[in-house]
């Protein structure tokens, strides 16, 4: 059974025309399973799809993709809604293209590689980031907006400067969105929002001990 449902995506990707595709049905858990093959085949990107969820079951509830995204030491894609059953060539296989990013190497790599399937795609690009609302428990009220102040003025810094990458790059009809917010939450609000259909993030490769404890952007 498992075997029948591992061969569809390989036949559709010969049928479209896809050089040459591989196919593996390891038995274990899923989120191991998935990063042992992407070791063991040098892979330079994962992608995944994603269960449509209500924010709050997905901020509450681990699932497959977040378990990747958070431990993966490669760029993960995380892909939303469903695929048209067949597509001719000139179909683009995305509405618009998000790639949320910080100031970590890990984003920039992430950026890349959104970049790079914008302009091989033609699909439109956003360039998402997010600053947190500070409110610290004992933090005078014009400490907190000096430190908000500040975290505004690096991220849309941090934008412009995107935006310059990707223009420069080929990127199609790019444009910036900063929001406000807890980063995981804002980005899936956006999402749910929005037309796009494909999130790229950066992976920090976190430990699995790590990675069980603590949250970040692409656990989202």
């Amino acid at each position: 059974y498992y075997r029948e449902i591992a061969a569809r995506p390989r036949e559709r990707a010969q049928r479209d025309g896809v050089g040459t595709v591989t196919h593996a049905t390891p038995i274990g858990h899923p989120v191991e399973s998935i990063l042992r093959a992407a070791d063991q085949v040098r892979a330079d990107l994962i992608v995944l799809g994603a269960r449509e969820r209500s924010t709050a079951h997905r901020v509450l509830v681990g699932s497959t993709s977040s378990g990747v995204a958070s431990l993966a030491t490669v760029p993960v894609l995380v892909a939303r809604g469903r695929a048209p059953a067949e597509a001719s060539a000139g179909d683009r296989p995305f509405d618009r293209i998000v790639v949320a990013v910080d100031r970590s190497p890990a984003s920039g790599e992430a950026l890349a590689r959104a970049i790079s399937l914008s302009r091989a795609l033609a699909v439109p690009i956003t360039v998402l980031t997010v600053v947190p609302r500070l409110r610290a428990a004992g933090m005078r009220t014009s400490e907190a907006e000096r430190r908000e102040a500040d975290a505004l003025q690096a991220a849309e810094s941090l934008l412009a400067n995107a935006r310059t990458l990707a223009d420069r790059n080929g990127a199609r009809e790019a444009r910036v969105e900063l929001m406000r917010g807890p980063p995981s939450e804002a980005i899936l609000d956006y999402l749910d929002e929005s037309e796009s259909h494909l999130l790229v993030v950066g992976s920090r490769g976190l430990s699995p001990t790590r990675g069980l404890f603590l949250g970040s952007v692409s656990t989202a």
